[in-house]
């Protein structure tokens, strides 16, 4: 049974729709011009209470007359408040900023007490509005697309993923809420899924995916420790390539699928995208970095960027199948991270979708065009010099031996040796 929670939502239009530009315009689009659509997206969620649908007693969007009167229109209709915020500065900075965290500030203070607040935005000069949010005791999300600031994240109670809202074909997606990952890199996430099951007692699996499901099993079961997830679910693919269609046969993604159909197997969430694990069997789980693991260049640069922490031979990999994606494929924010998903876990080296649409979301922010084929090695300098401009973002010094240990994890020999 779920029980309502009364929300504010802010919409910094502008920031939004050019992070979405950048990704596929028809996505921005529909972002743009059908707001009653992802609003009603975003009205059912979960917290540690459990299920709880939203309501929206405050709508309000920010945005730049001179630029996006056009979309003016259709945030109205969909009961929004708009508040127009033109350039106040020859570089173009509209006041969008200021005057969300004013009227934020203003909700705060109401005798109606909102007890969640929704800023749509991933500019991370709103982590002091966060800081005070949460120190009121108030729920606090952020949509954004892409990577942020890592201390914007951790004052957010959830992430949402604005790319995740719409698709580029006009669907609604379903939305993956993040939660902020304060445990070491690899550690397992606190709602990771586990069903009880007795002693031998396993679920009946339906015919269509038991092919799927008895690889998993096998997988884990061959194995002294915990196996990464997108090998899992590389093994579940070999067995059976059809499964992950239709959001793994209707359960929503990997994790929901082991819990539904192998209950005794235990799947906990990770940066690199997830362990799976048998409790019954193992004791050490390795998704626990160790002191030293934490330690090396990939760790910490991973921790800062929050980028995948993918091994050299799952990016290299990546690349590989990107490429040859390209070639066959047009570029589809939605379809072309499941596409390599698959083509990895064939390949030998499986990249989870999350990760795959991570790196080509931040290539296309770059600047690098999908549109058009590219070879291995220019994907993964291209991603090499991205993963050291989000290092500089974060103000993350990084010495020539750390430098080099970054070429040696992203690049090739071939480039390493060359660069």
């Amino acid at each position: 049974m779920s029980h309502p929670v009364r929300s504010a939502l802010f919409v910094d239009f502008d920031n939004i729709y050019s992070d979405l530009q950048k990704l596929d315009a028809t996505s921005a689009d529909e972002f743009a011009t059908n707001p009653g659509i992802w609003v009603k997206r975003l009205e059912n969620g979960e917290d540690v209470d459990g299920l709880f649908t939203r309501r929206f007693l405050v709508r309000a969007c920010y945005l730049n007359p001179s630029v996006h009167s056009k979309h003016r229109s259709f945030f109205t209709r969909a009961g929004f408040r708009v508040i127009d915020c033109p350039s106040l500065t020859r570089q173009g900075k509209s006041s969008a900023d200021i005057h969300l965290v004013i009227d934020a500030l203003d909700a705060l203070a109401h005798n109606a007490h909102y007890e969640e607040f929704i800023v749509c935005s991933a500019d991370a000069d709103f982590t002091p509005l966060m800081v005070r949010l949460r120190a009121n005791d108030r729920r606090t999300v952020m949509v954004a697309g892409g990577l942020t600031a890592a201390a914007y994240r951790a004052t957010c109670d959830e992430i949402i993923d604005s790319s995740q809202l719409v698709s580029s074909t006009g669907d609604i997606l379903s939305v993956i809420p993040e939660t902020p990952d304060t445990s070491p890199v690899g550690g397992e996430d606190p709602a990771a899924l586990q069903v009880s099951q007795g002693p031998g007692e396993l679920m009946h699996v339906e015919a269509d995916v038991e092919a799927a499901v008895n690889a998993v099993r096998q997988a884990v079961a061959g194995s002294a420790v915990p196996i990464a997830g997108a090998s899992a679910a590389g093994a579940a693919l070999r067995a059976q390539p059809g499964v992950s269609e239709n959001n793994w046969s209707g359960t929503g993604g990997f994790a929901q699928f082991v819990a539904k159909y192998s209950p005794e197997l235990r799947f906990g969430r990770s940066l690199s995208g997830g362990w799976v694990s048998d409790p019954g069997r193992h004791s050490v789980d390795p998704a626990m970095a160790t002191e030293e693991e934490n330690s090396t260049i990939e760790s910490k640069v991973s921790r800062v960027t929050e980028v995948p922490r993918l091994t050299h031979e799952q990016y290299r990999n990546l690349f590989i199948q990107l490429s040859m994606d390209l070639e066959e494929e047009p570029f589809n924010l939605t379809y072309t991270p499941r596409r390599i998903r698959e083509r990895t876990a064939i390949a030998g080296a499986p990249v989870s979708r999350s990760a795959a649409l991570a790196v080509t979301r931040e290539l296309r922010r770059a600047g690098v065009r999908l549109e058009r084929p590219a070879t291995a090695d220019a994907l993964a300098t291209a991603w090499r010099d991205r993963v050291l401009d989000l290092c500089e973002a974060a103000r993350m010094e990084l010495s020539d031996e750390e430098r080099l240990g970054i070429d040696g994890w992203l690049l090739v020999p071939a480039q390493i040796s060359n660069s």
